[in-house]
């Protein structure tokens, strides 16, 4: 049974998270993490909560190799689940300005944090995972830090092929985009580097259901086929029934 004390500081804890994600993570309240904390993501893993922080500070270019290469650093706090005893989870949307190339790339990753706790709710471990590399089939697994680095790469290098920009990413999973637009309303979008014929819009659309599906997600609707700005590329979207998670 869980004692009052946990369950305060359990729910205190959960109010730091809020805080250090708003601030990105400059924030920091020490006493929440053991001195040998765990962390793992799907590129790097170390350690103790100096390295964590010194990892933290880097991404958010408050150190000085982070002043070179990082800058703009944001994270969107989208939830905070408790998924099992002596756990909390985060769905989060991150995005840093890679400063050291010449047309500052702004990669965006959006995905899990996944905290284990102690009888003390403090944080023993945290294992972060990517929508785009580690969502398979509605599950969360690991793999290859190689997996993990051409992602970043992807984002960075120069491509003709412009994601939607259009309201708030919530998912950027492999295959299609789940985001909410102004109007509140959750769209998933699906692009495709084809002229969109109607046989490529239909196969799109196809794909797109079947991704969803996998991945827990249901459609309030029927695919809708629009354009990304350009003749050679496509894009079909469709309305999402809503989760916790999209709204907060």
């Amino acid at each position: 049974m869980e004692s009052a004390d946990y369950l305060e500081n359990k729910e205190a804890l959960k109010q730091d998270l809020r805080d250090e994600y708003a601030s990105f993570f400059d924030n920091f309240e020490s006493e929440r993490y053991l001195p040998d904390v765990q962390f793992i993501d799907p590129v790097t893993s170390f350690t103790g909560f100096d390295n964590y922080k010194k990892n933290l500070d880097m991404l958010g270019g408050r150190s000085a190799l982070g002043n070179i290469l990082f800058k703009d650093a944001g994270i969107i706090l989208h939830d905070i689940e408790e998924p099992g005893p002596f756990r909390l989870r985060t769905r989060w949307t991150l995005t840093v300005c890679f400063k050291a190339l010449p047309w500052q790339p702004v990669p965006r990753f959006t995905g899990i944090s996944e905290y284990t706790i102690d009888d003390e709710a403090r944080v023993i471990k945290q294992v972060d995972y990517w929508d785009s590399i580690n969502l398979v089939k509605g599950q969360y697994q690991a793999v290859s830090a190689l997996d993990g680095v051409r992602d970043f790469v992807g984002q960075v290098l120069p491509s003709p092929a412009g994601a939607a920009t259009g309201g708030l990413l919530l998912r950027r999973a492999k295959d299609y985009e789940v985001r909410r637009e102004e109007g509140g309303e959750v769209v998933a979008l699906r692009e495709f580097d084809e002229t969109p014929s109607k046989e490529a819009v239909l196969s799109n659309s196809a794909a797109l259901m079947e991704s969803l599906a996998l991945d827990g997600l249901e459609a309030a609707g029927e695919p809708e086929a629009s354009s990304p700005g350009s003749r050679m590329q496509g894009q079909v979207s469709v309305k999402l029934t809503k989760h916790d998670w999209m709204t907060a």
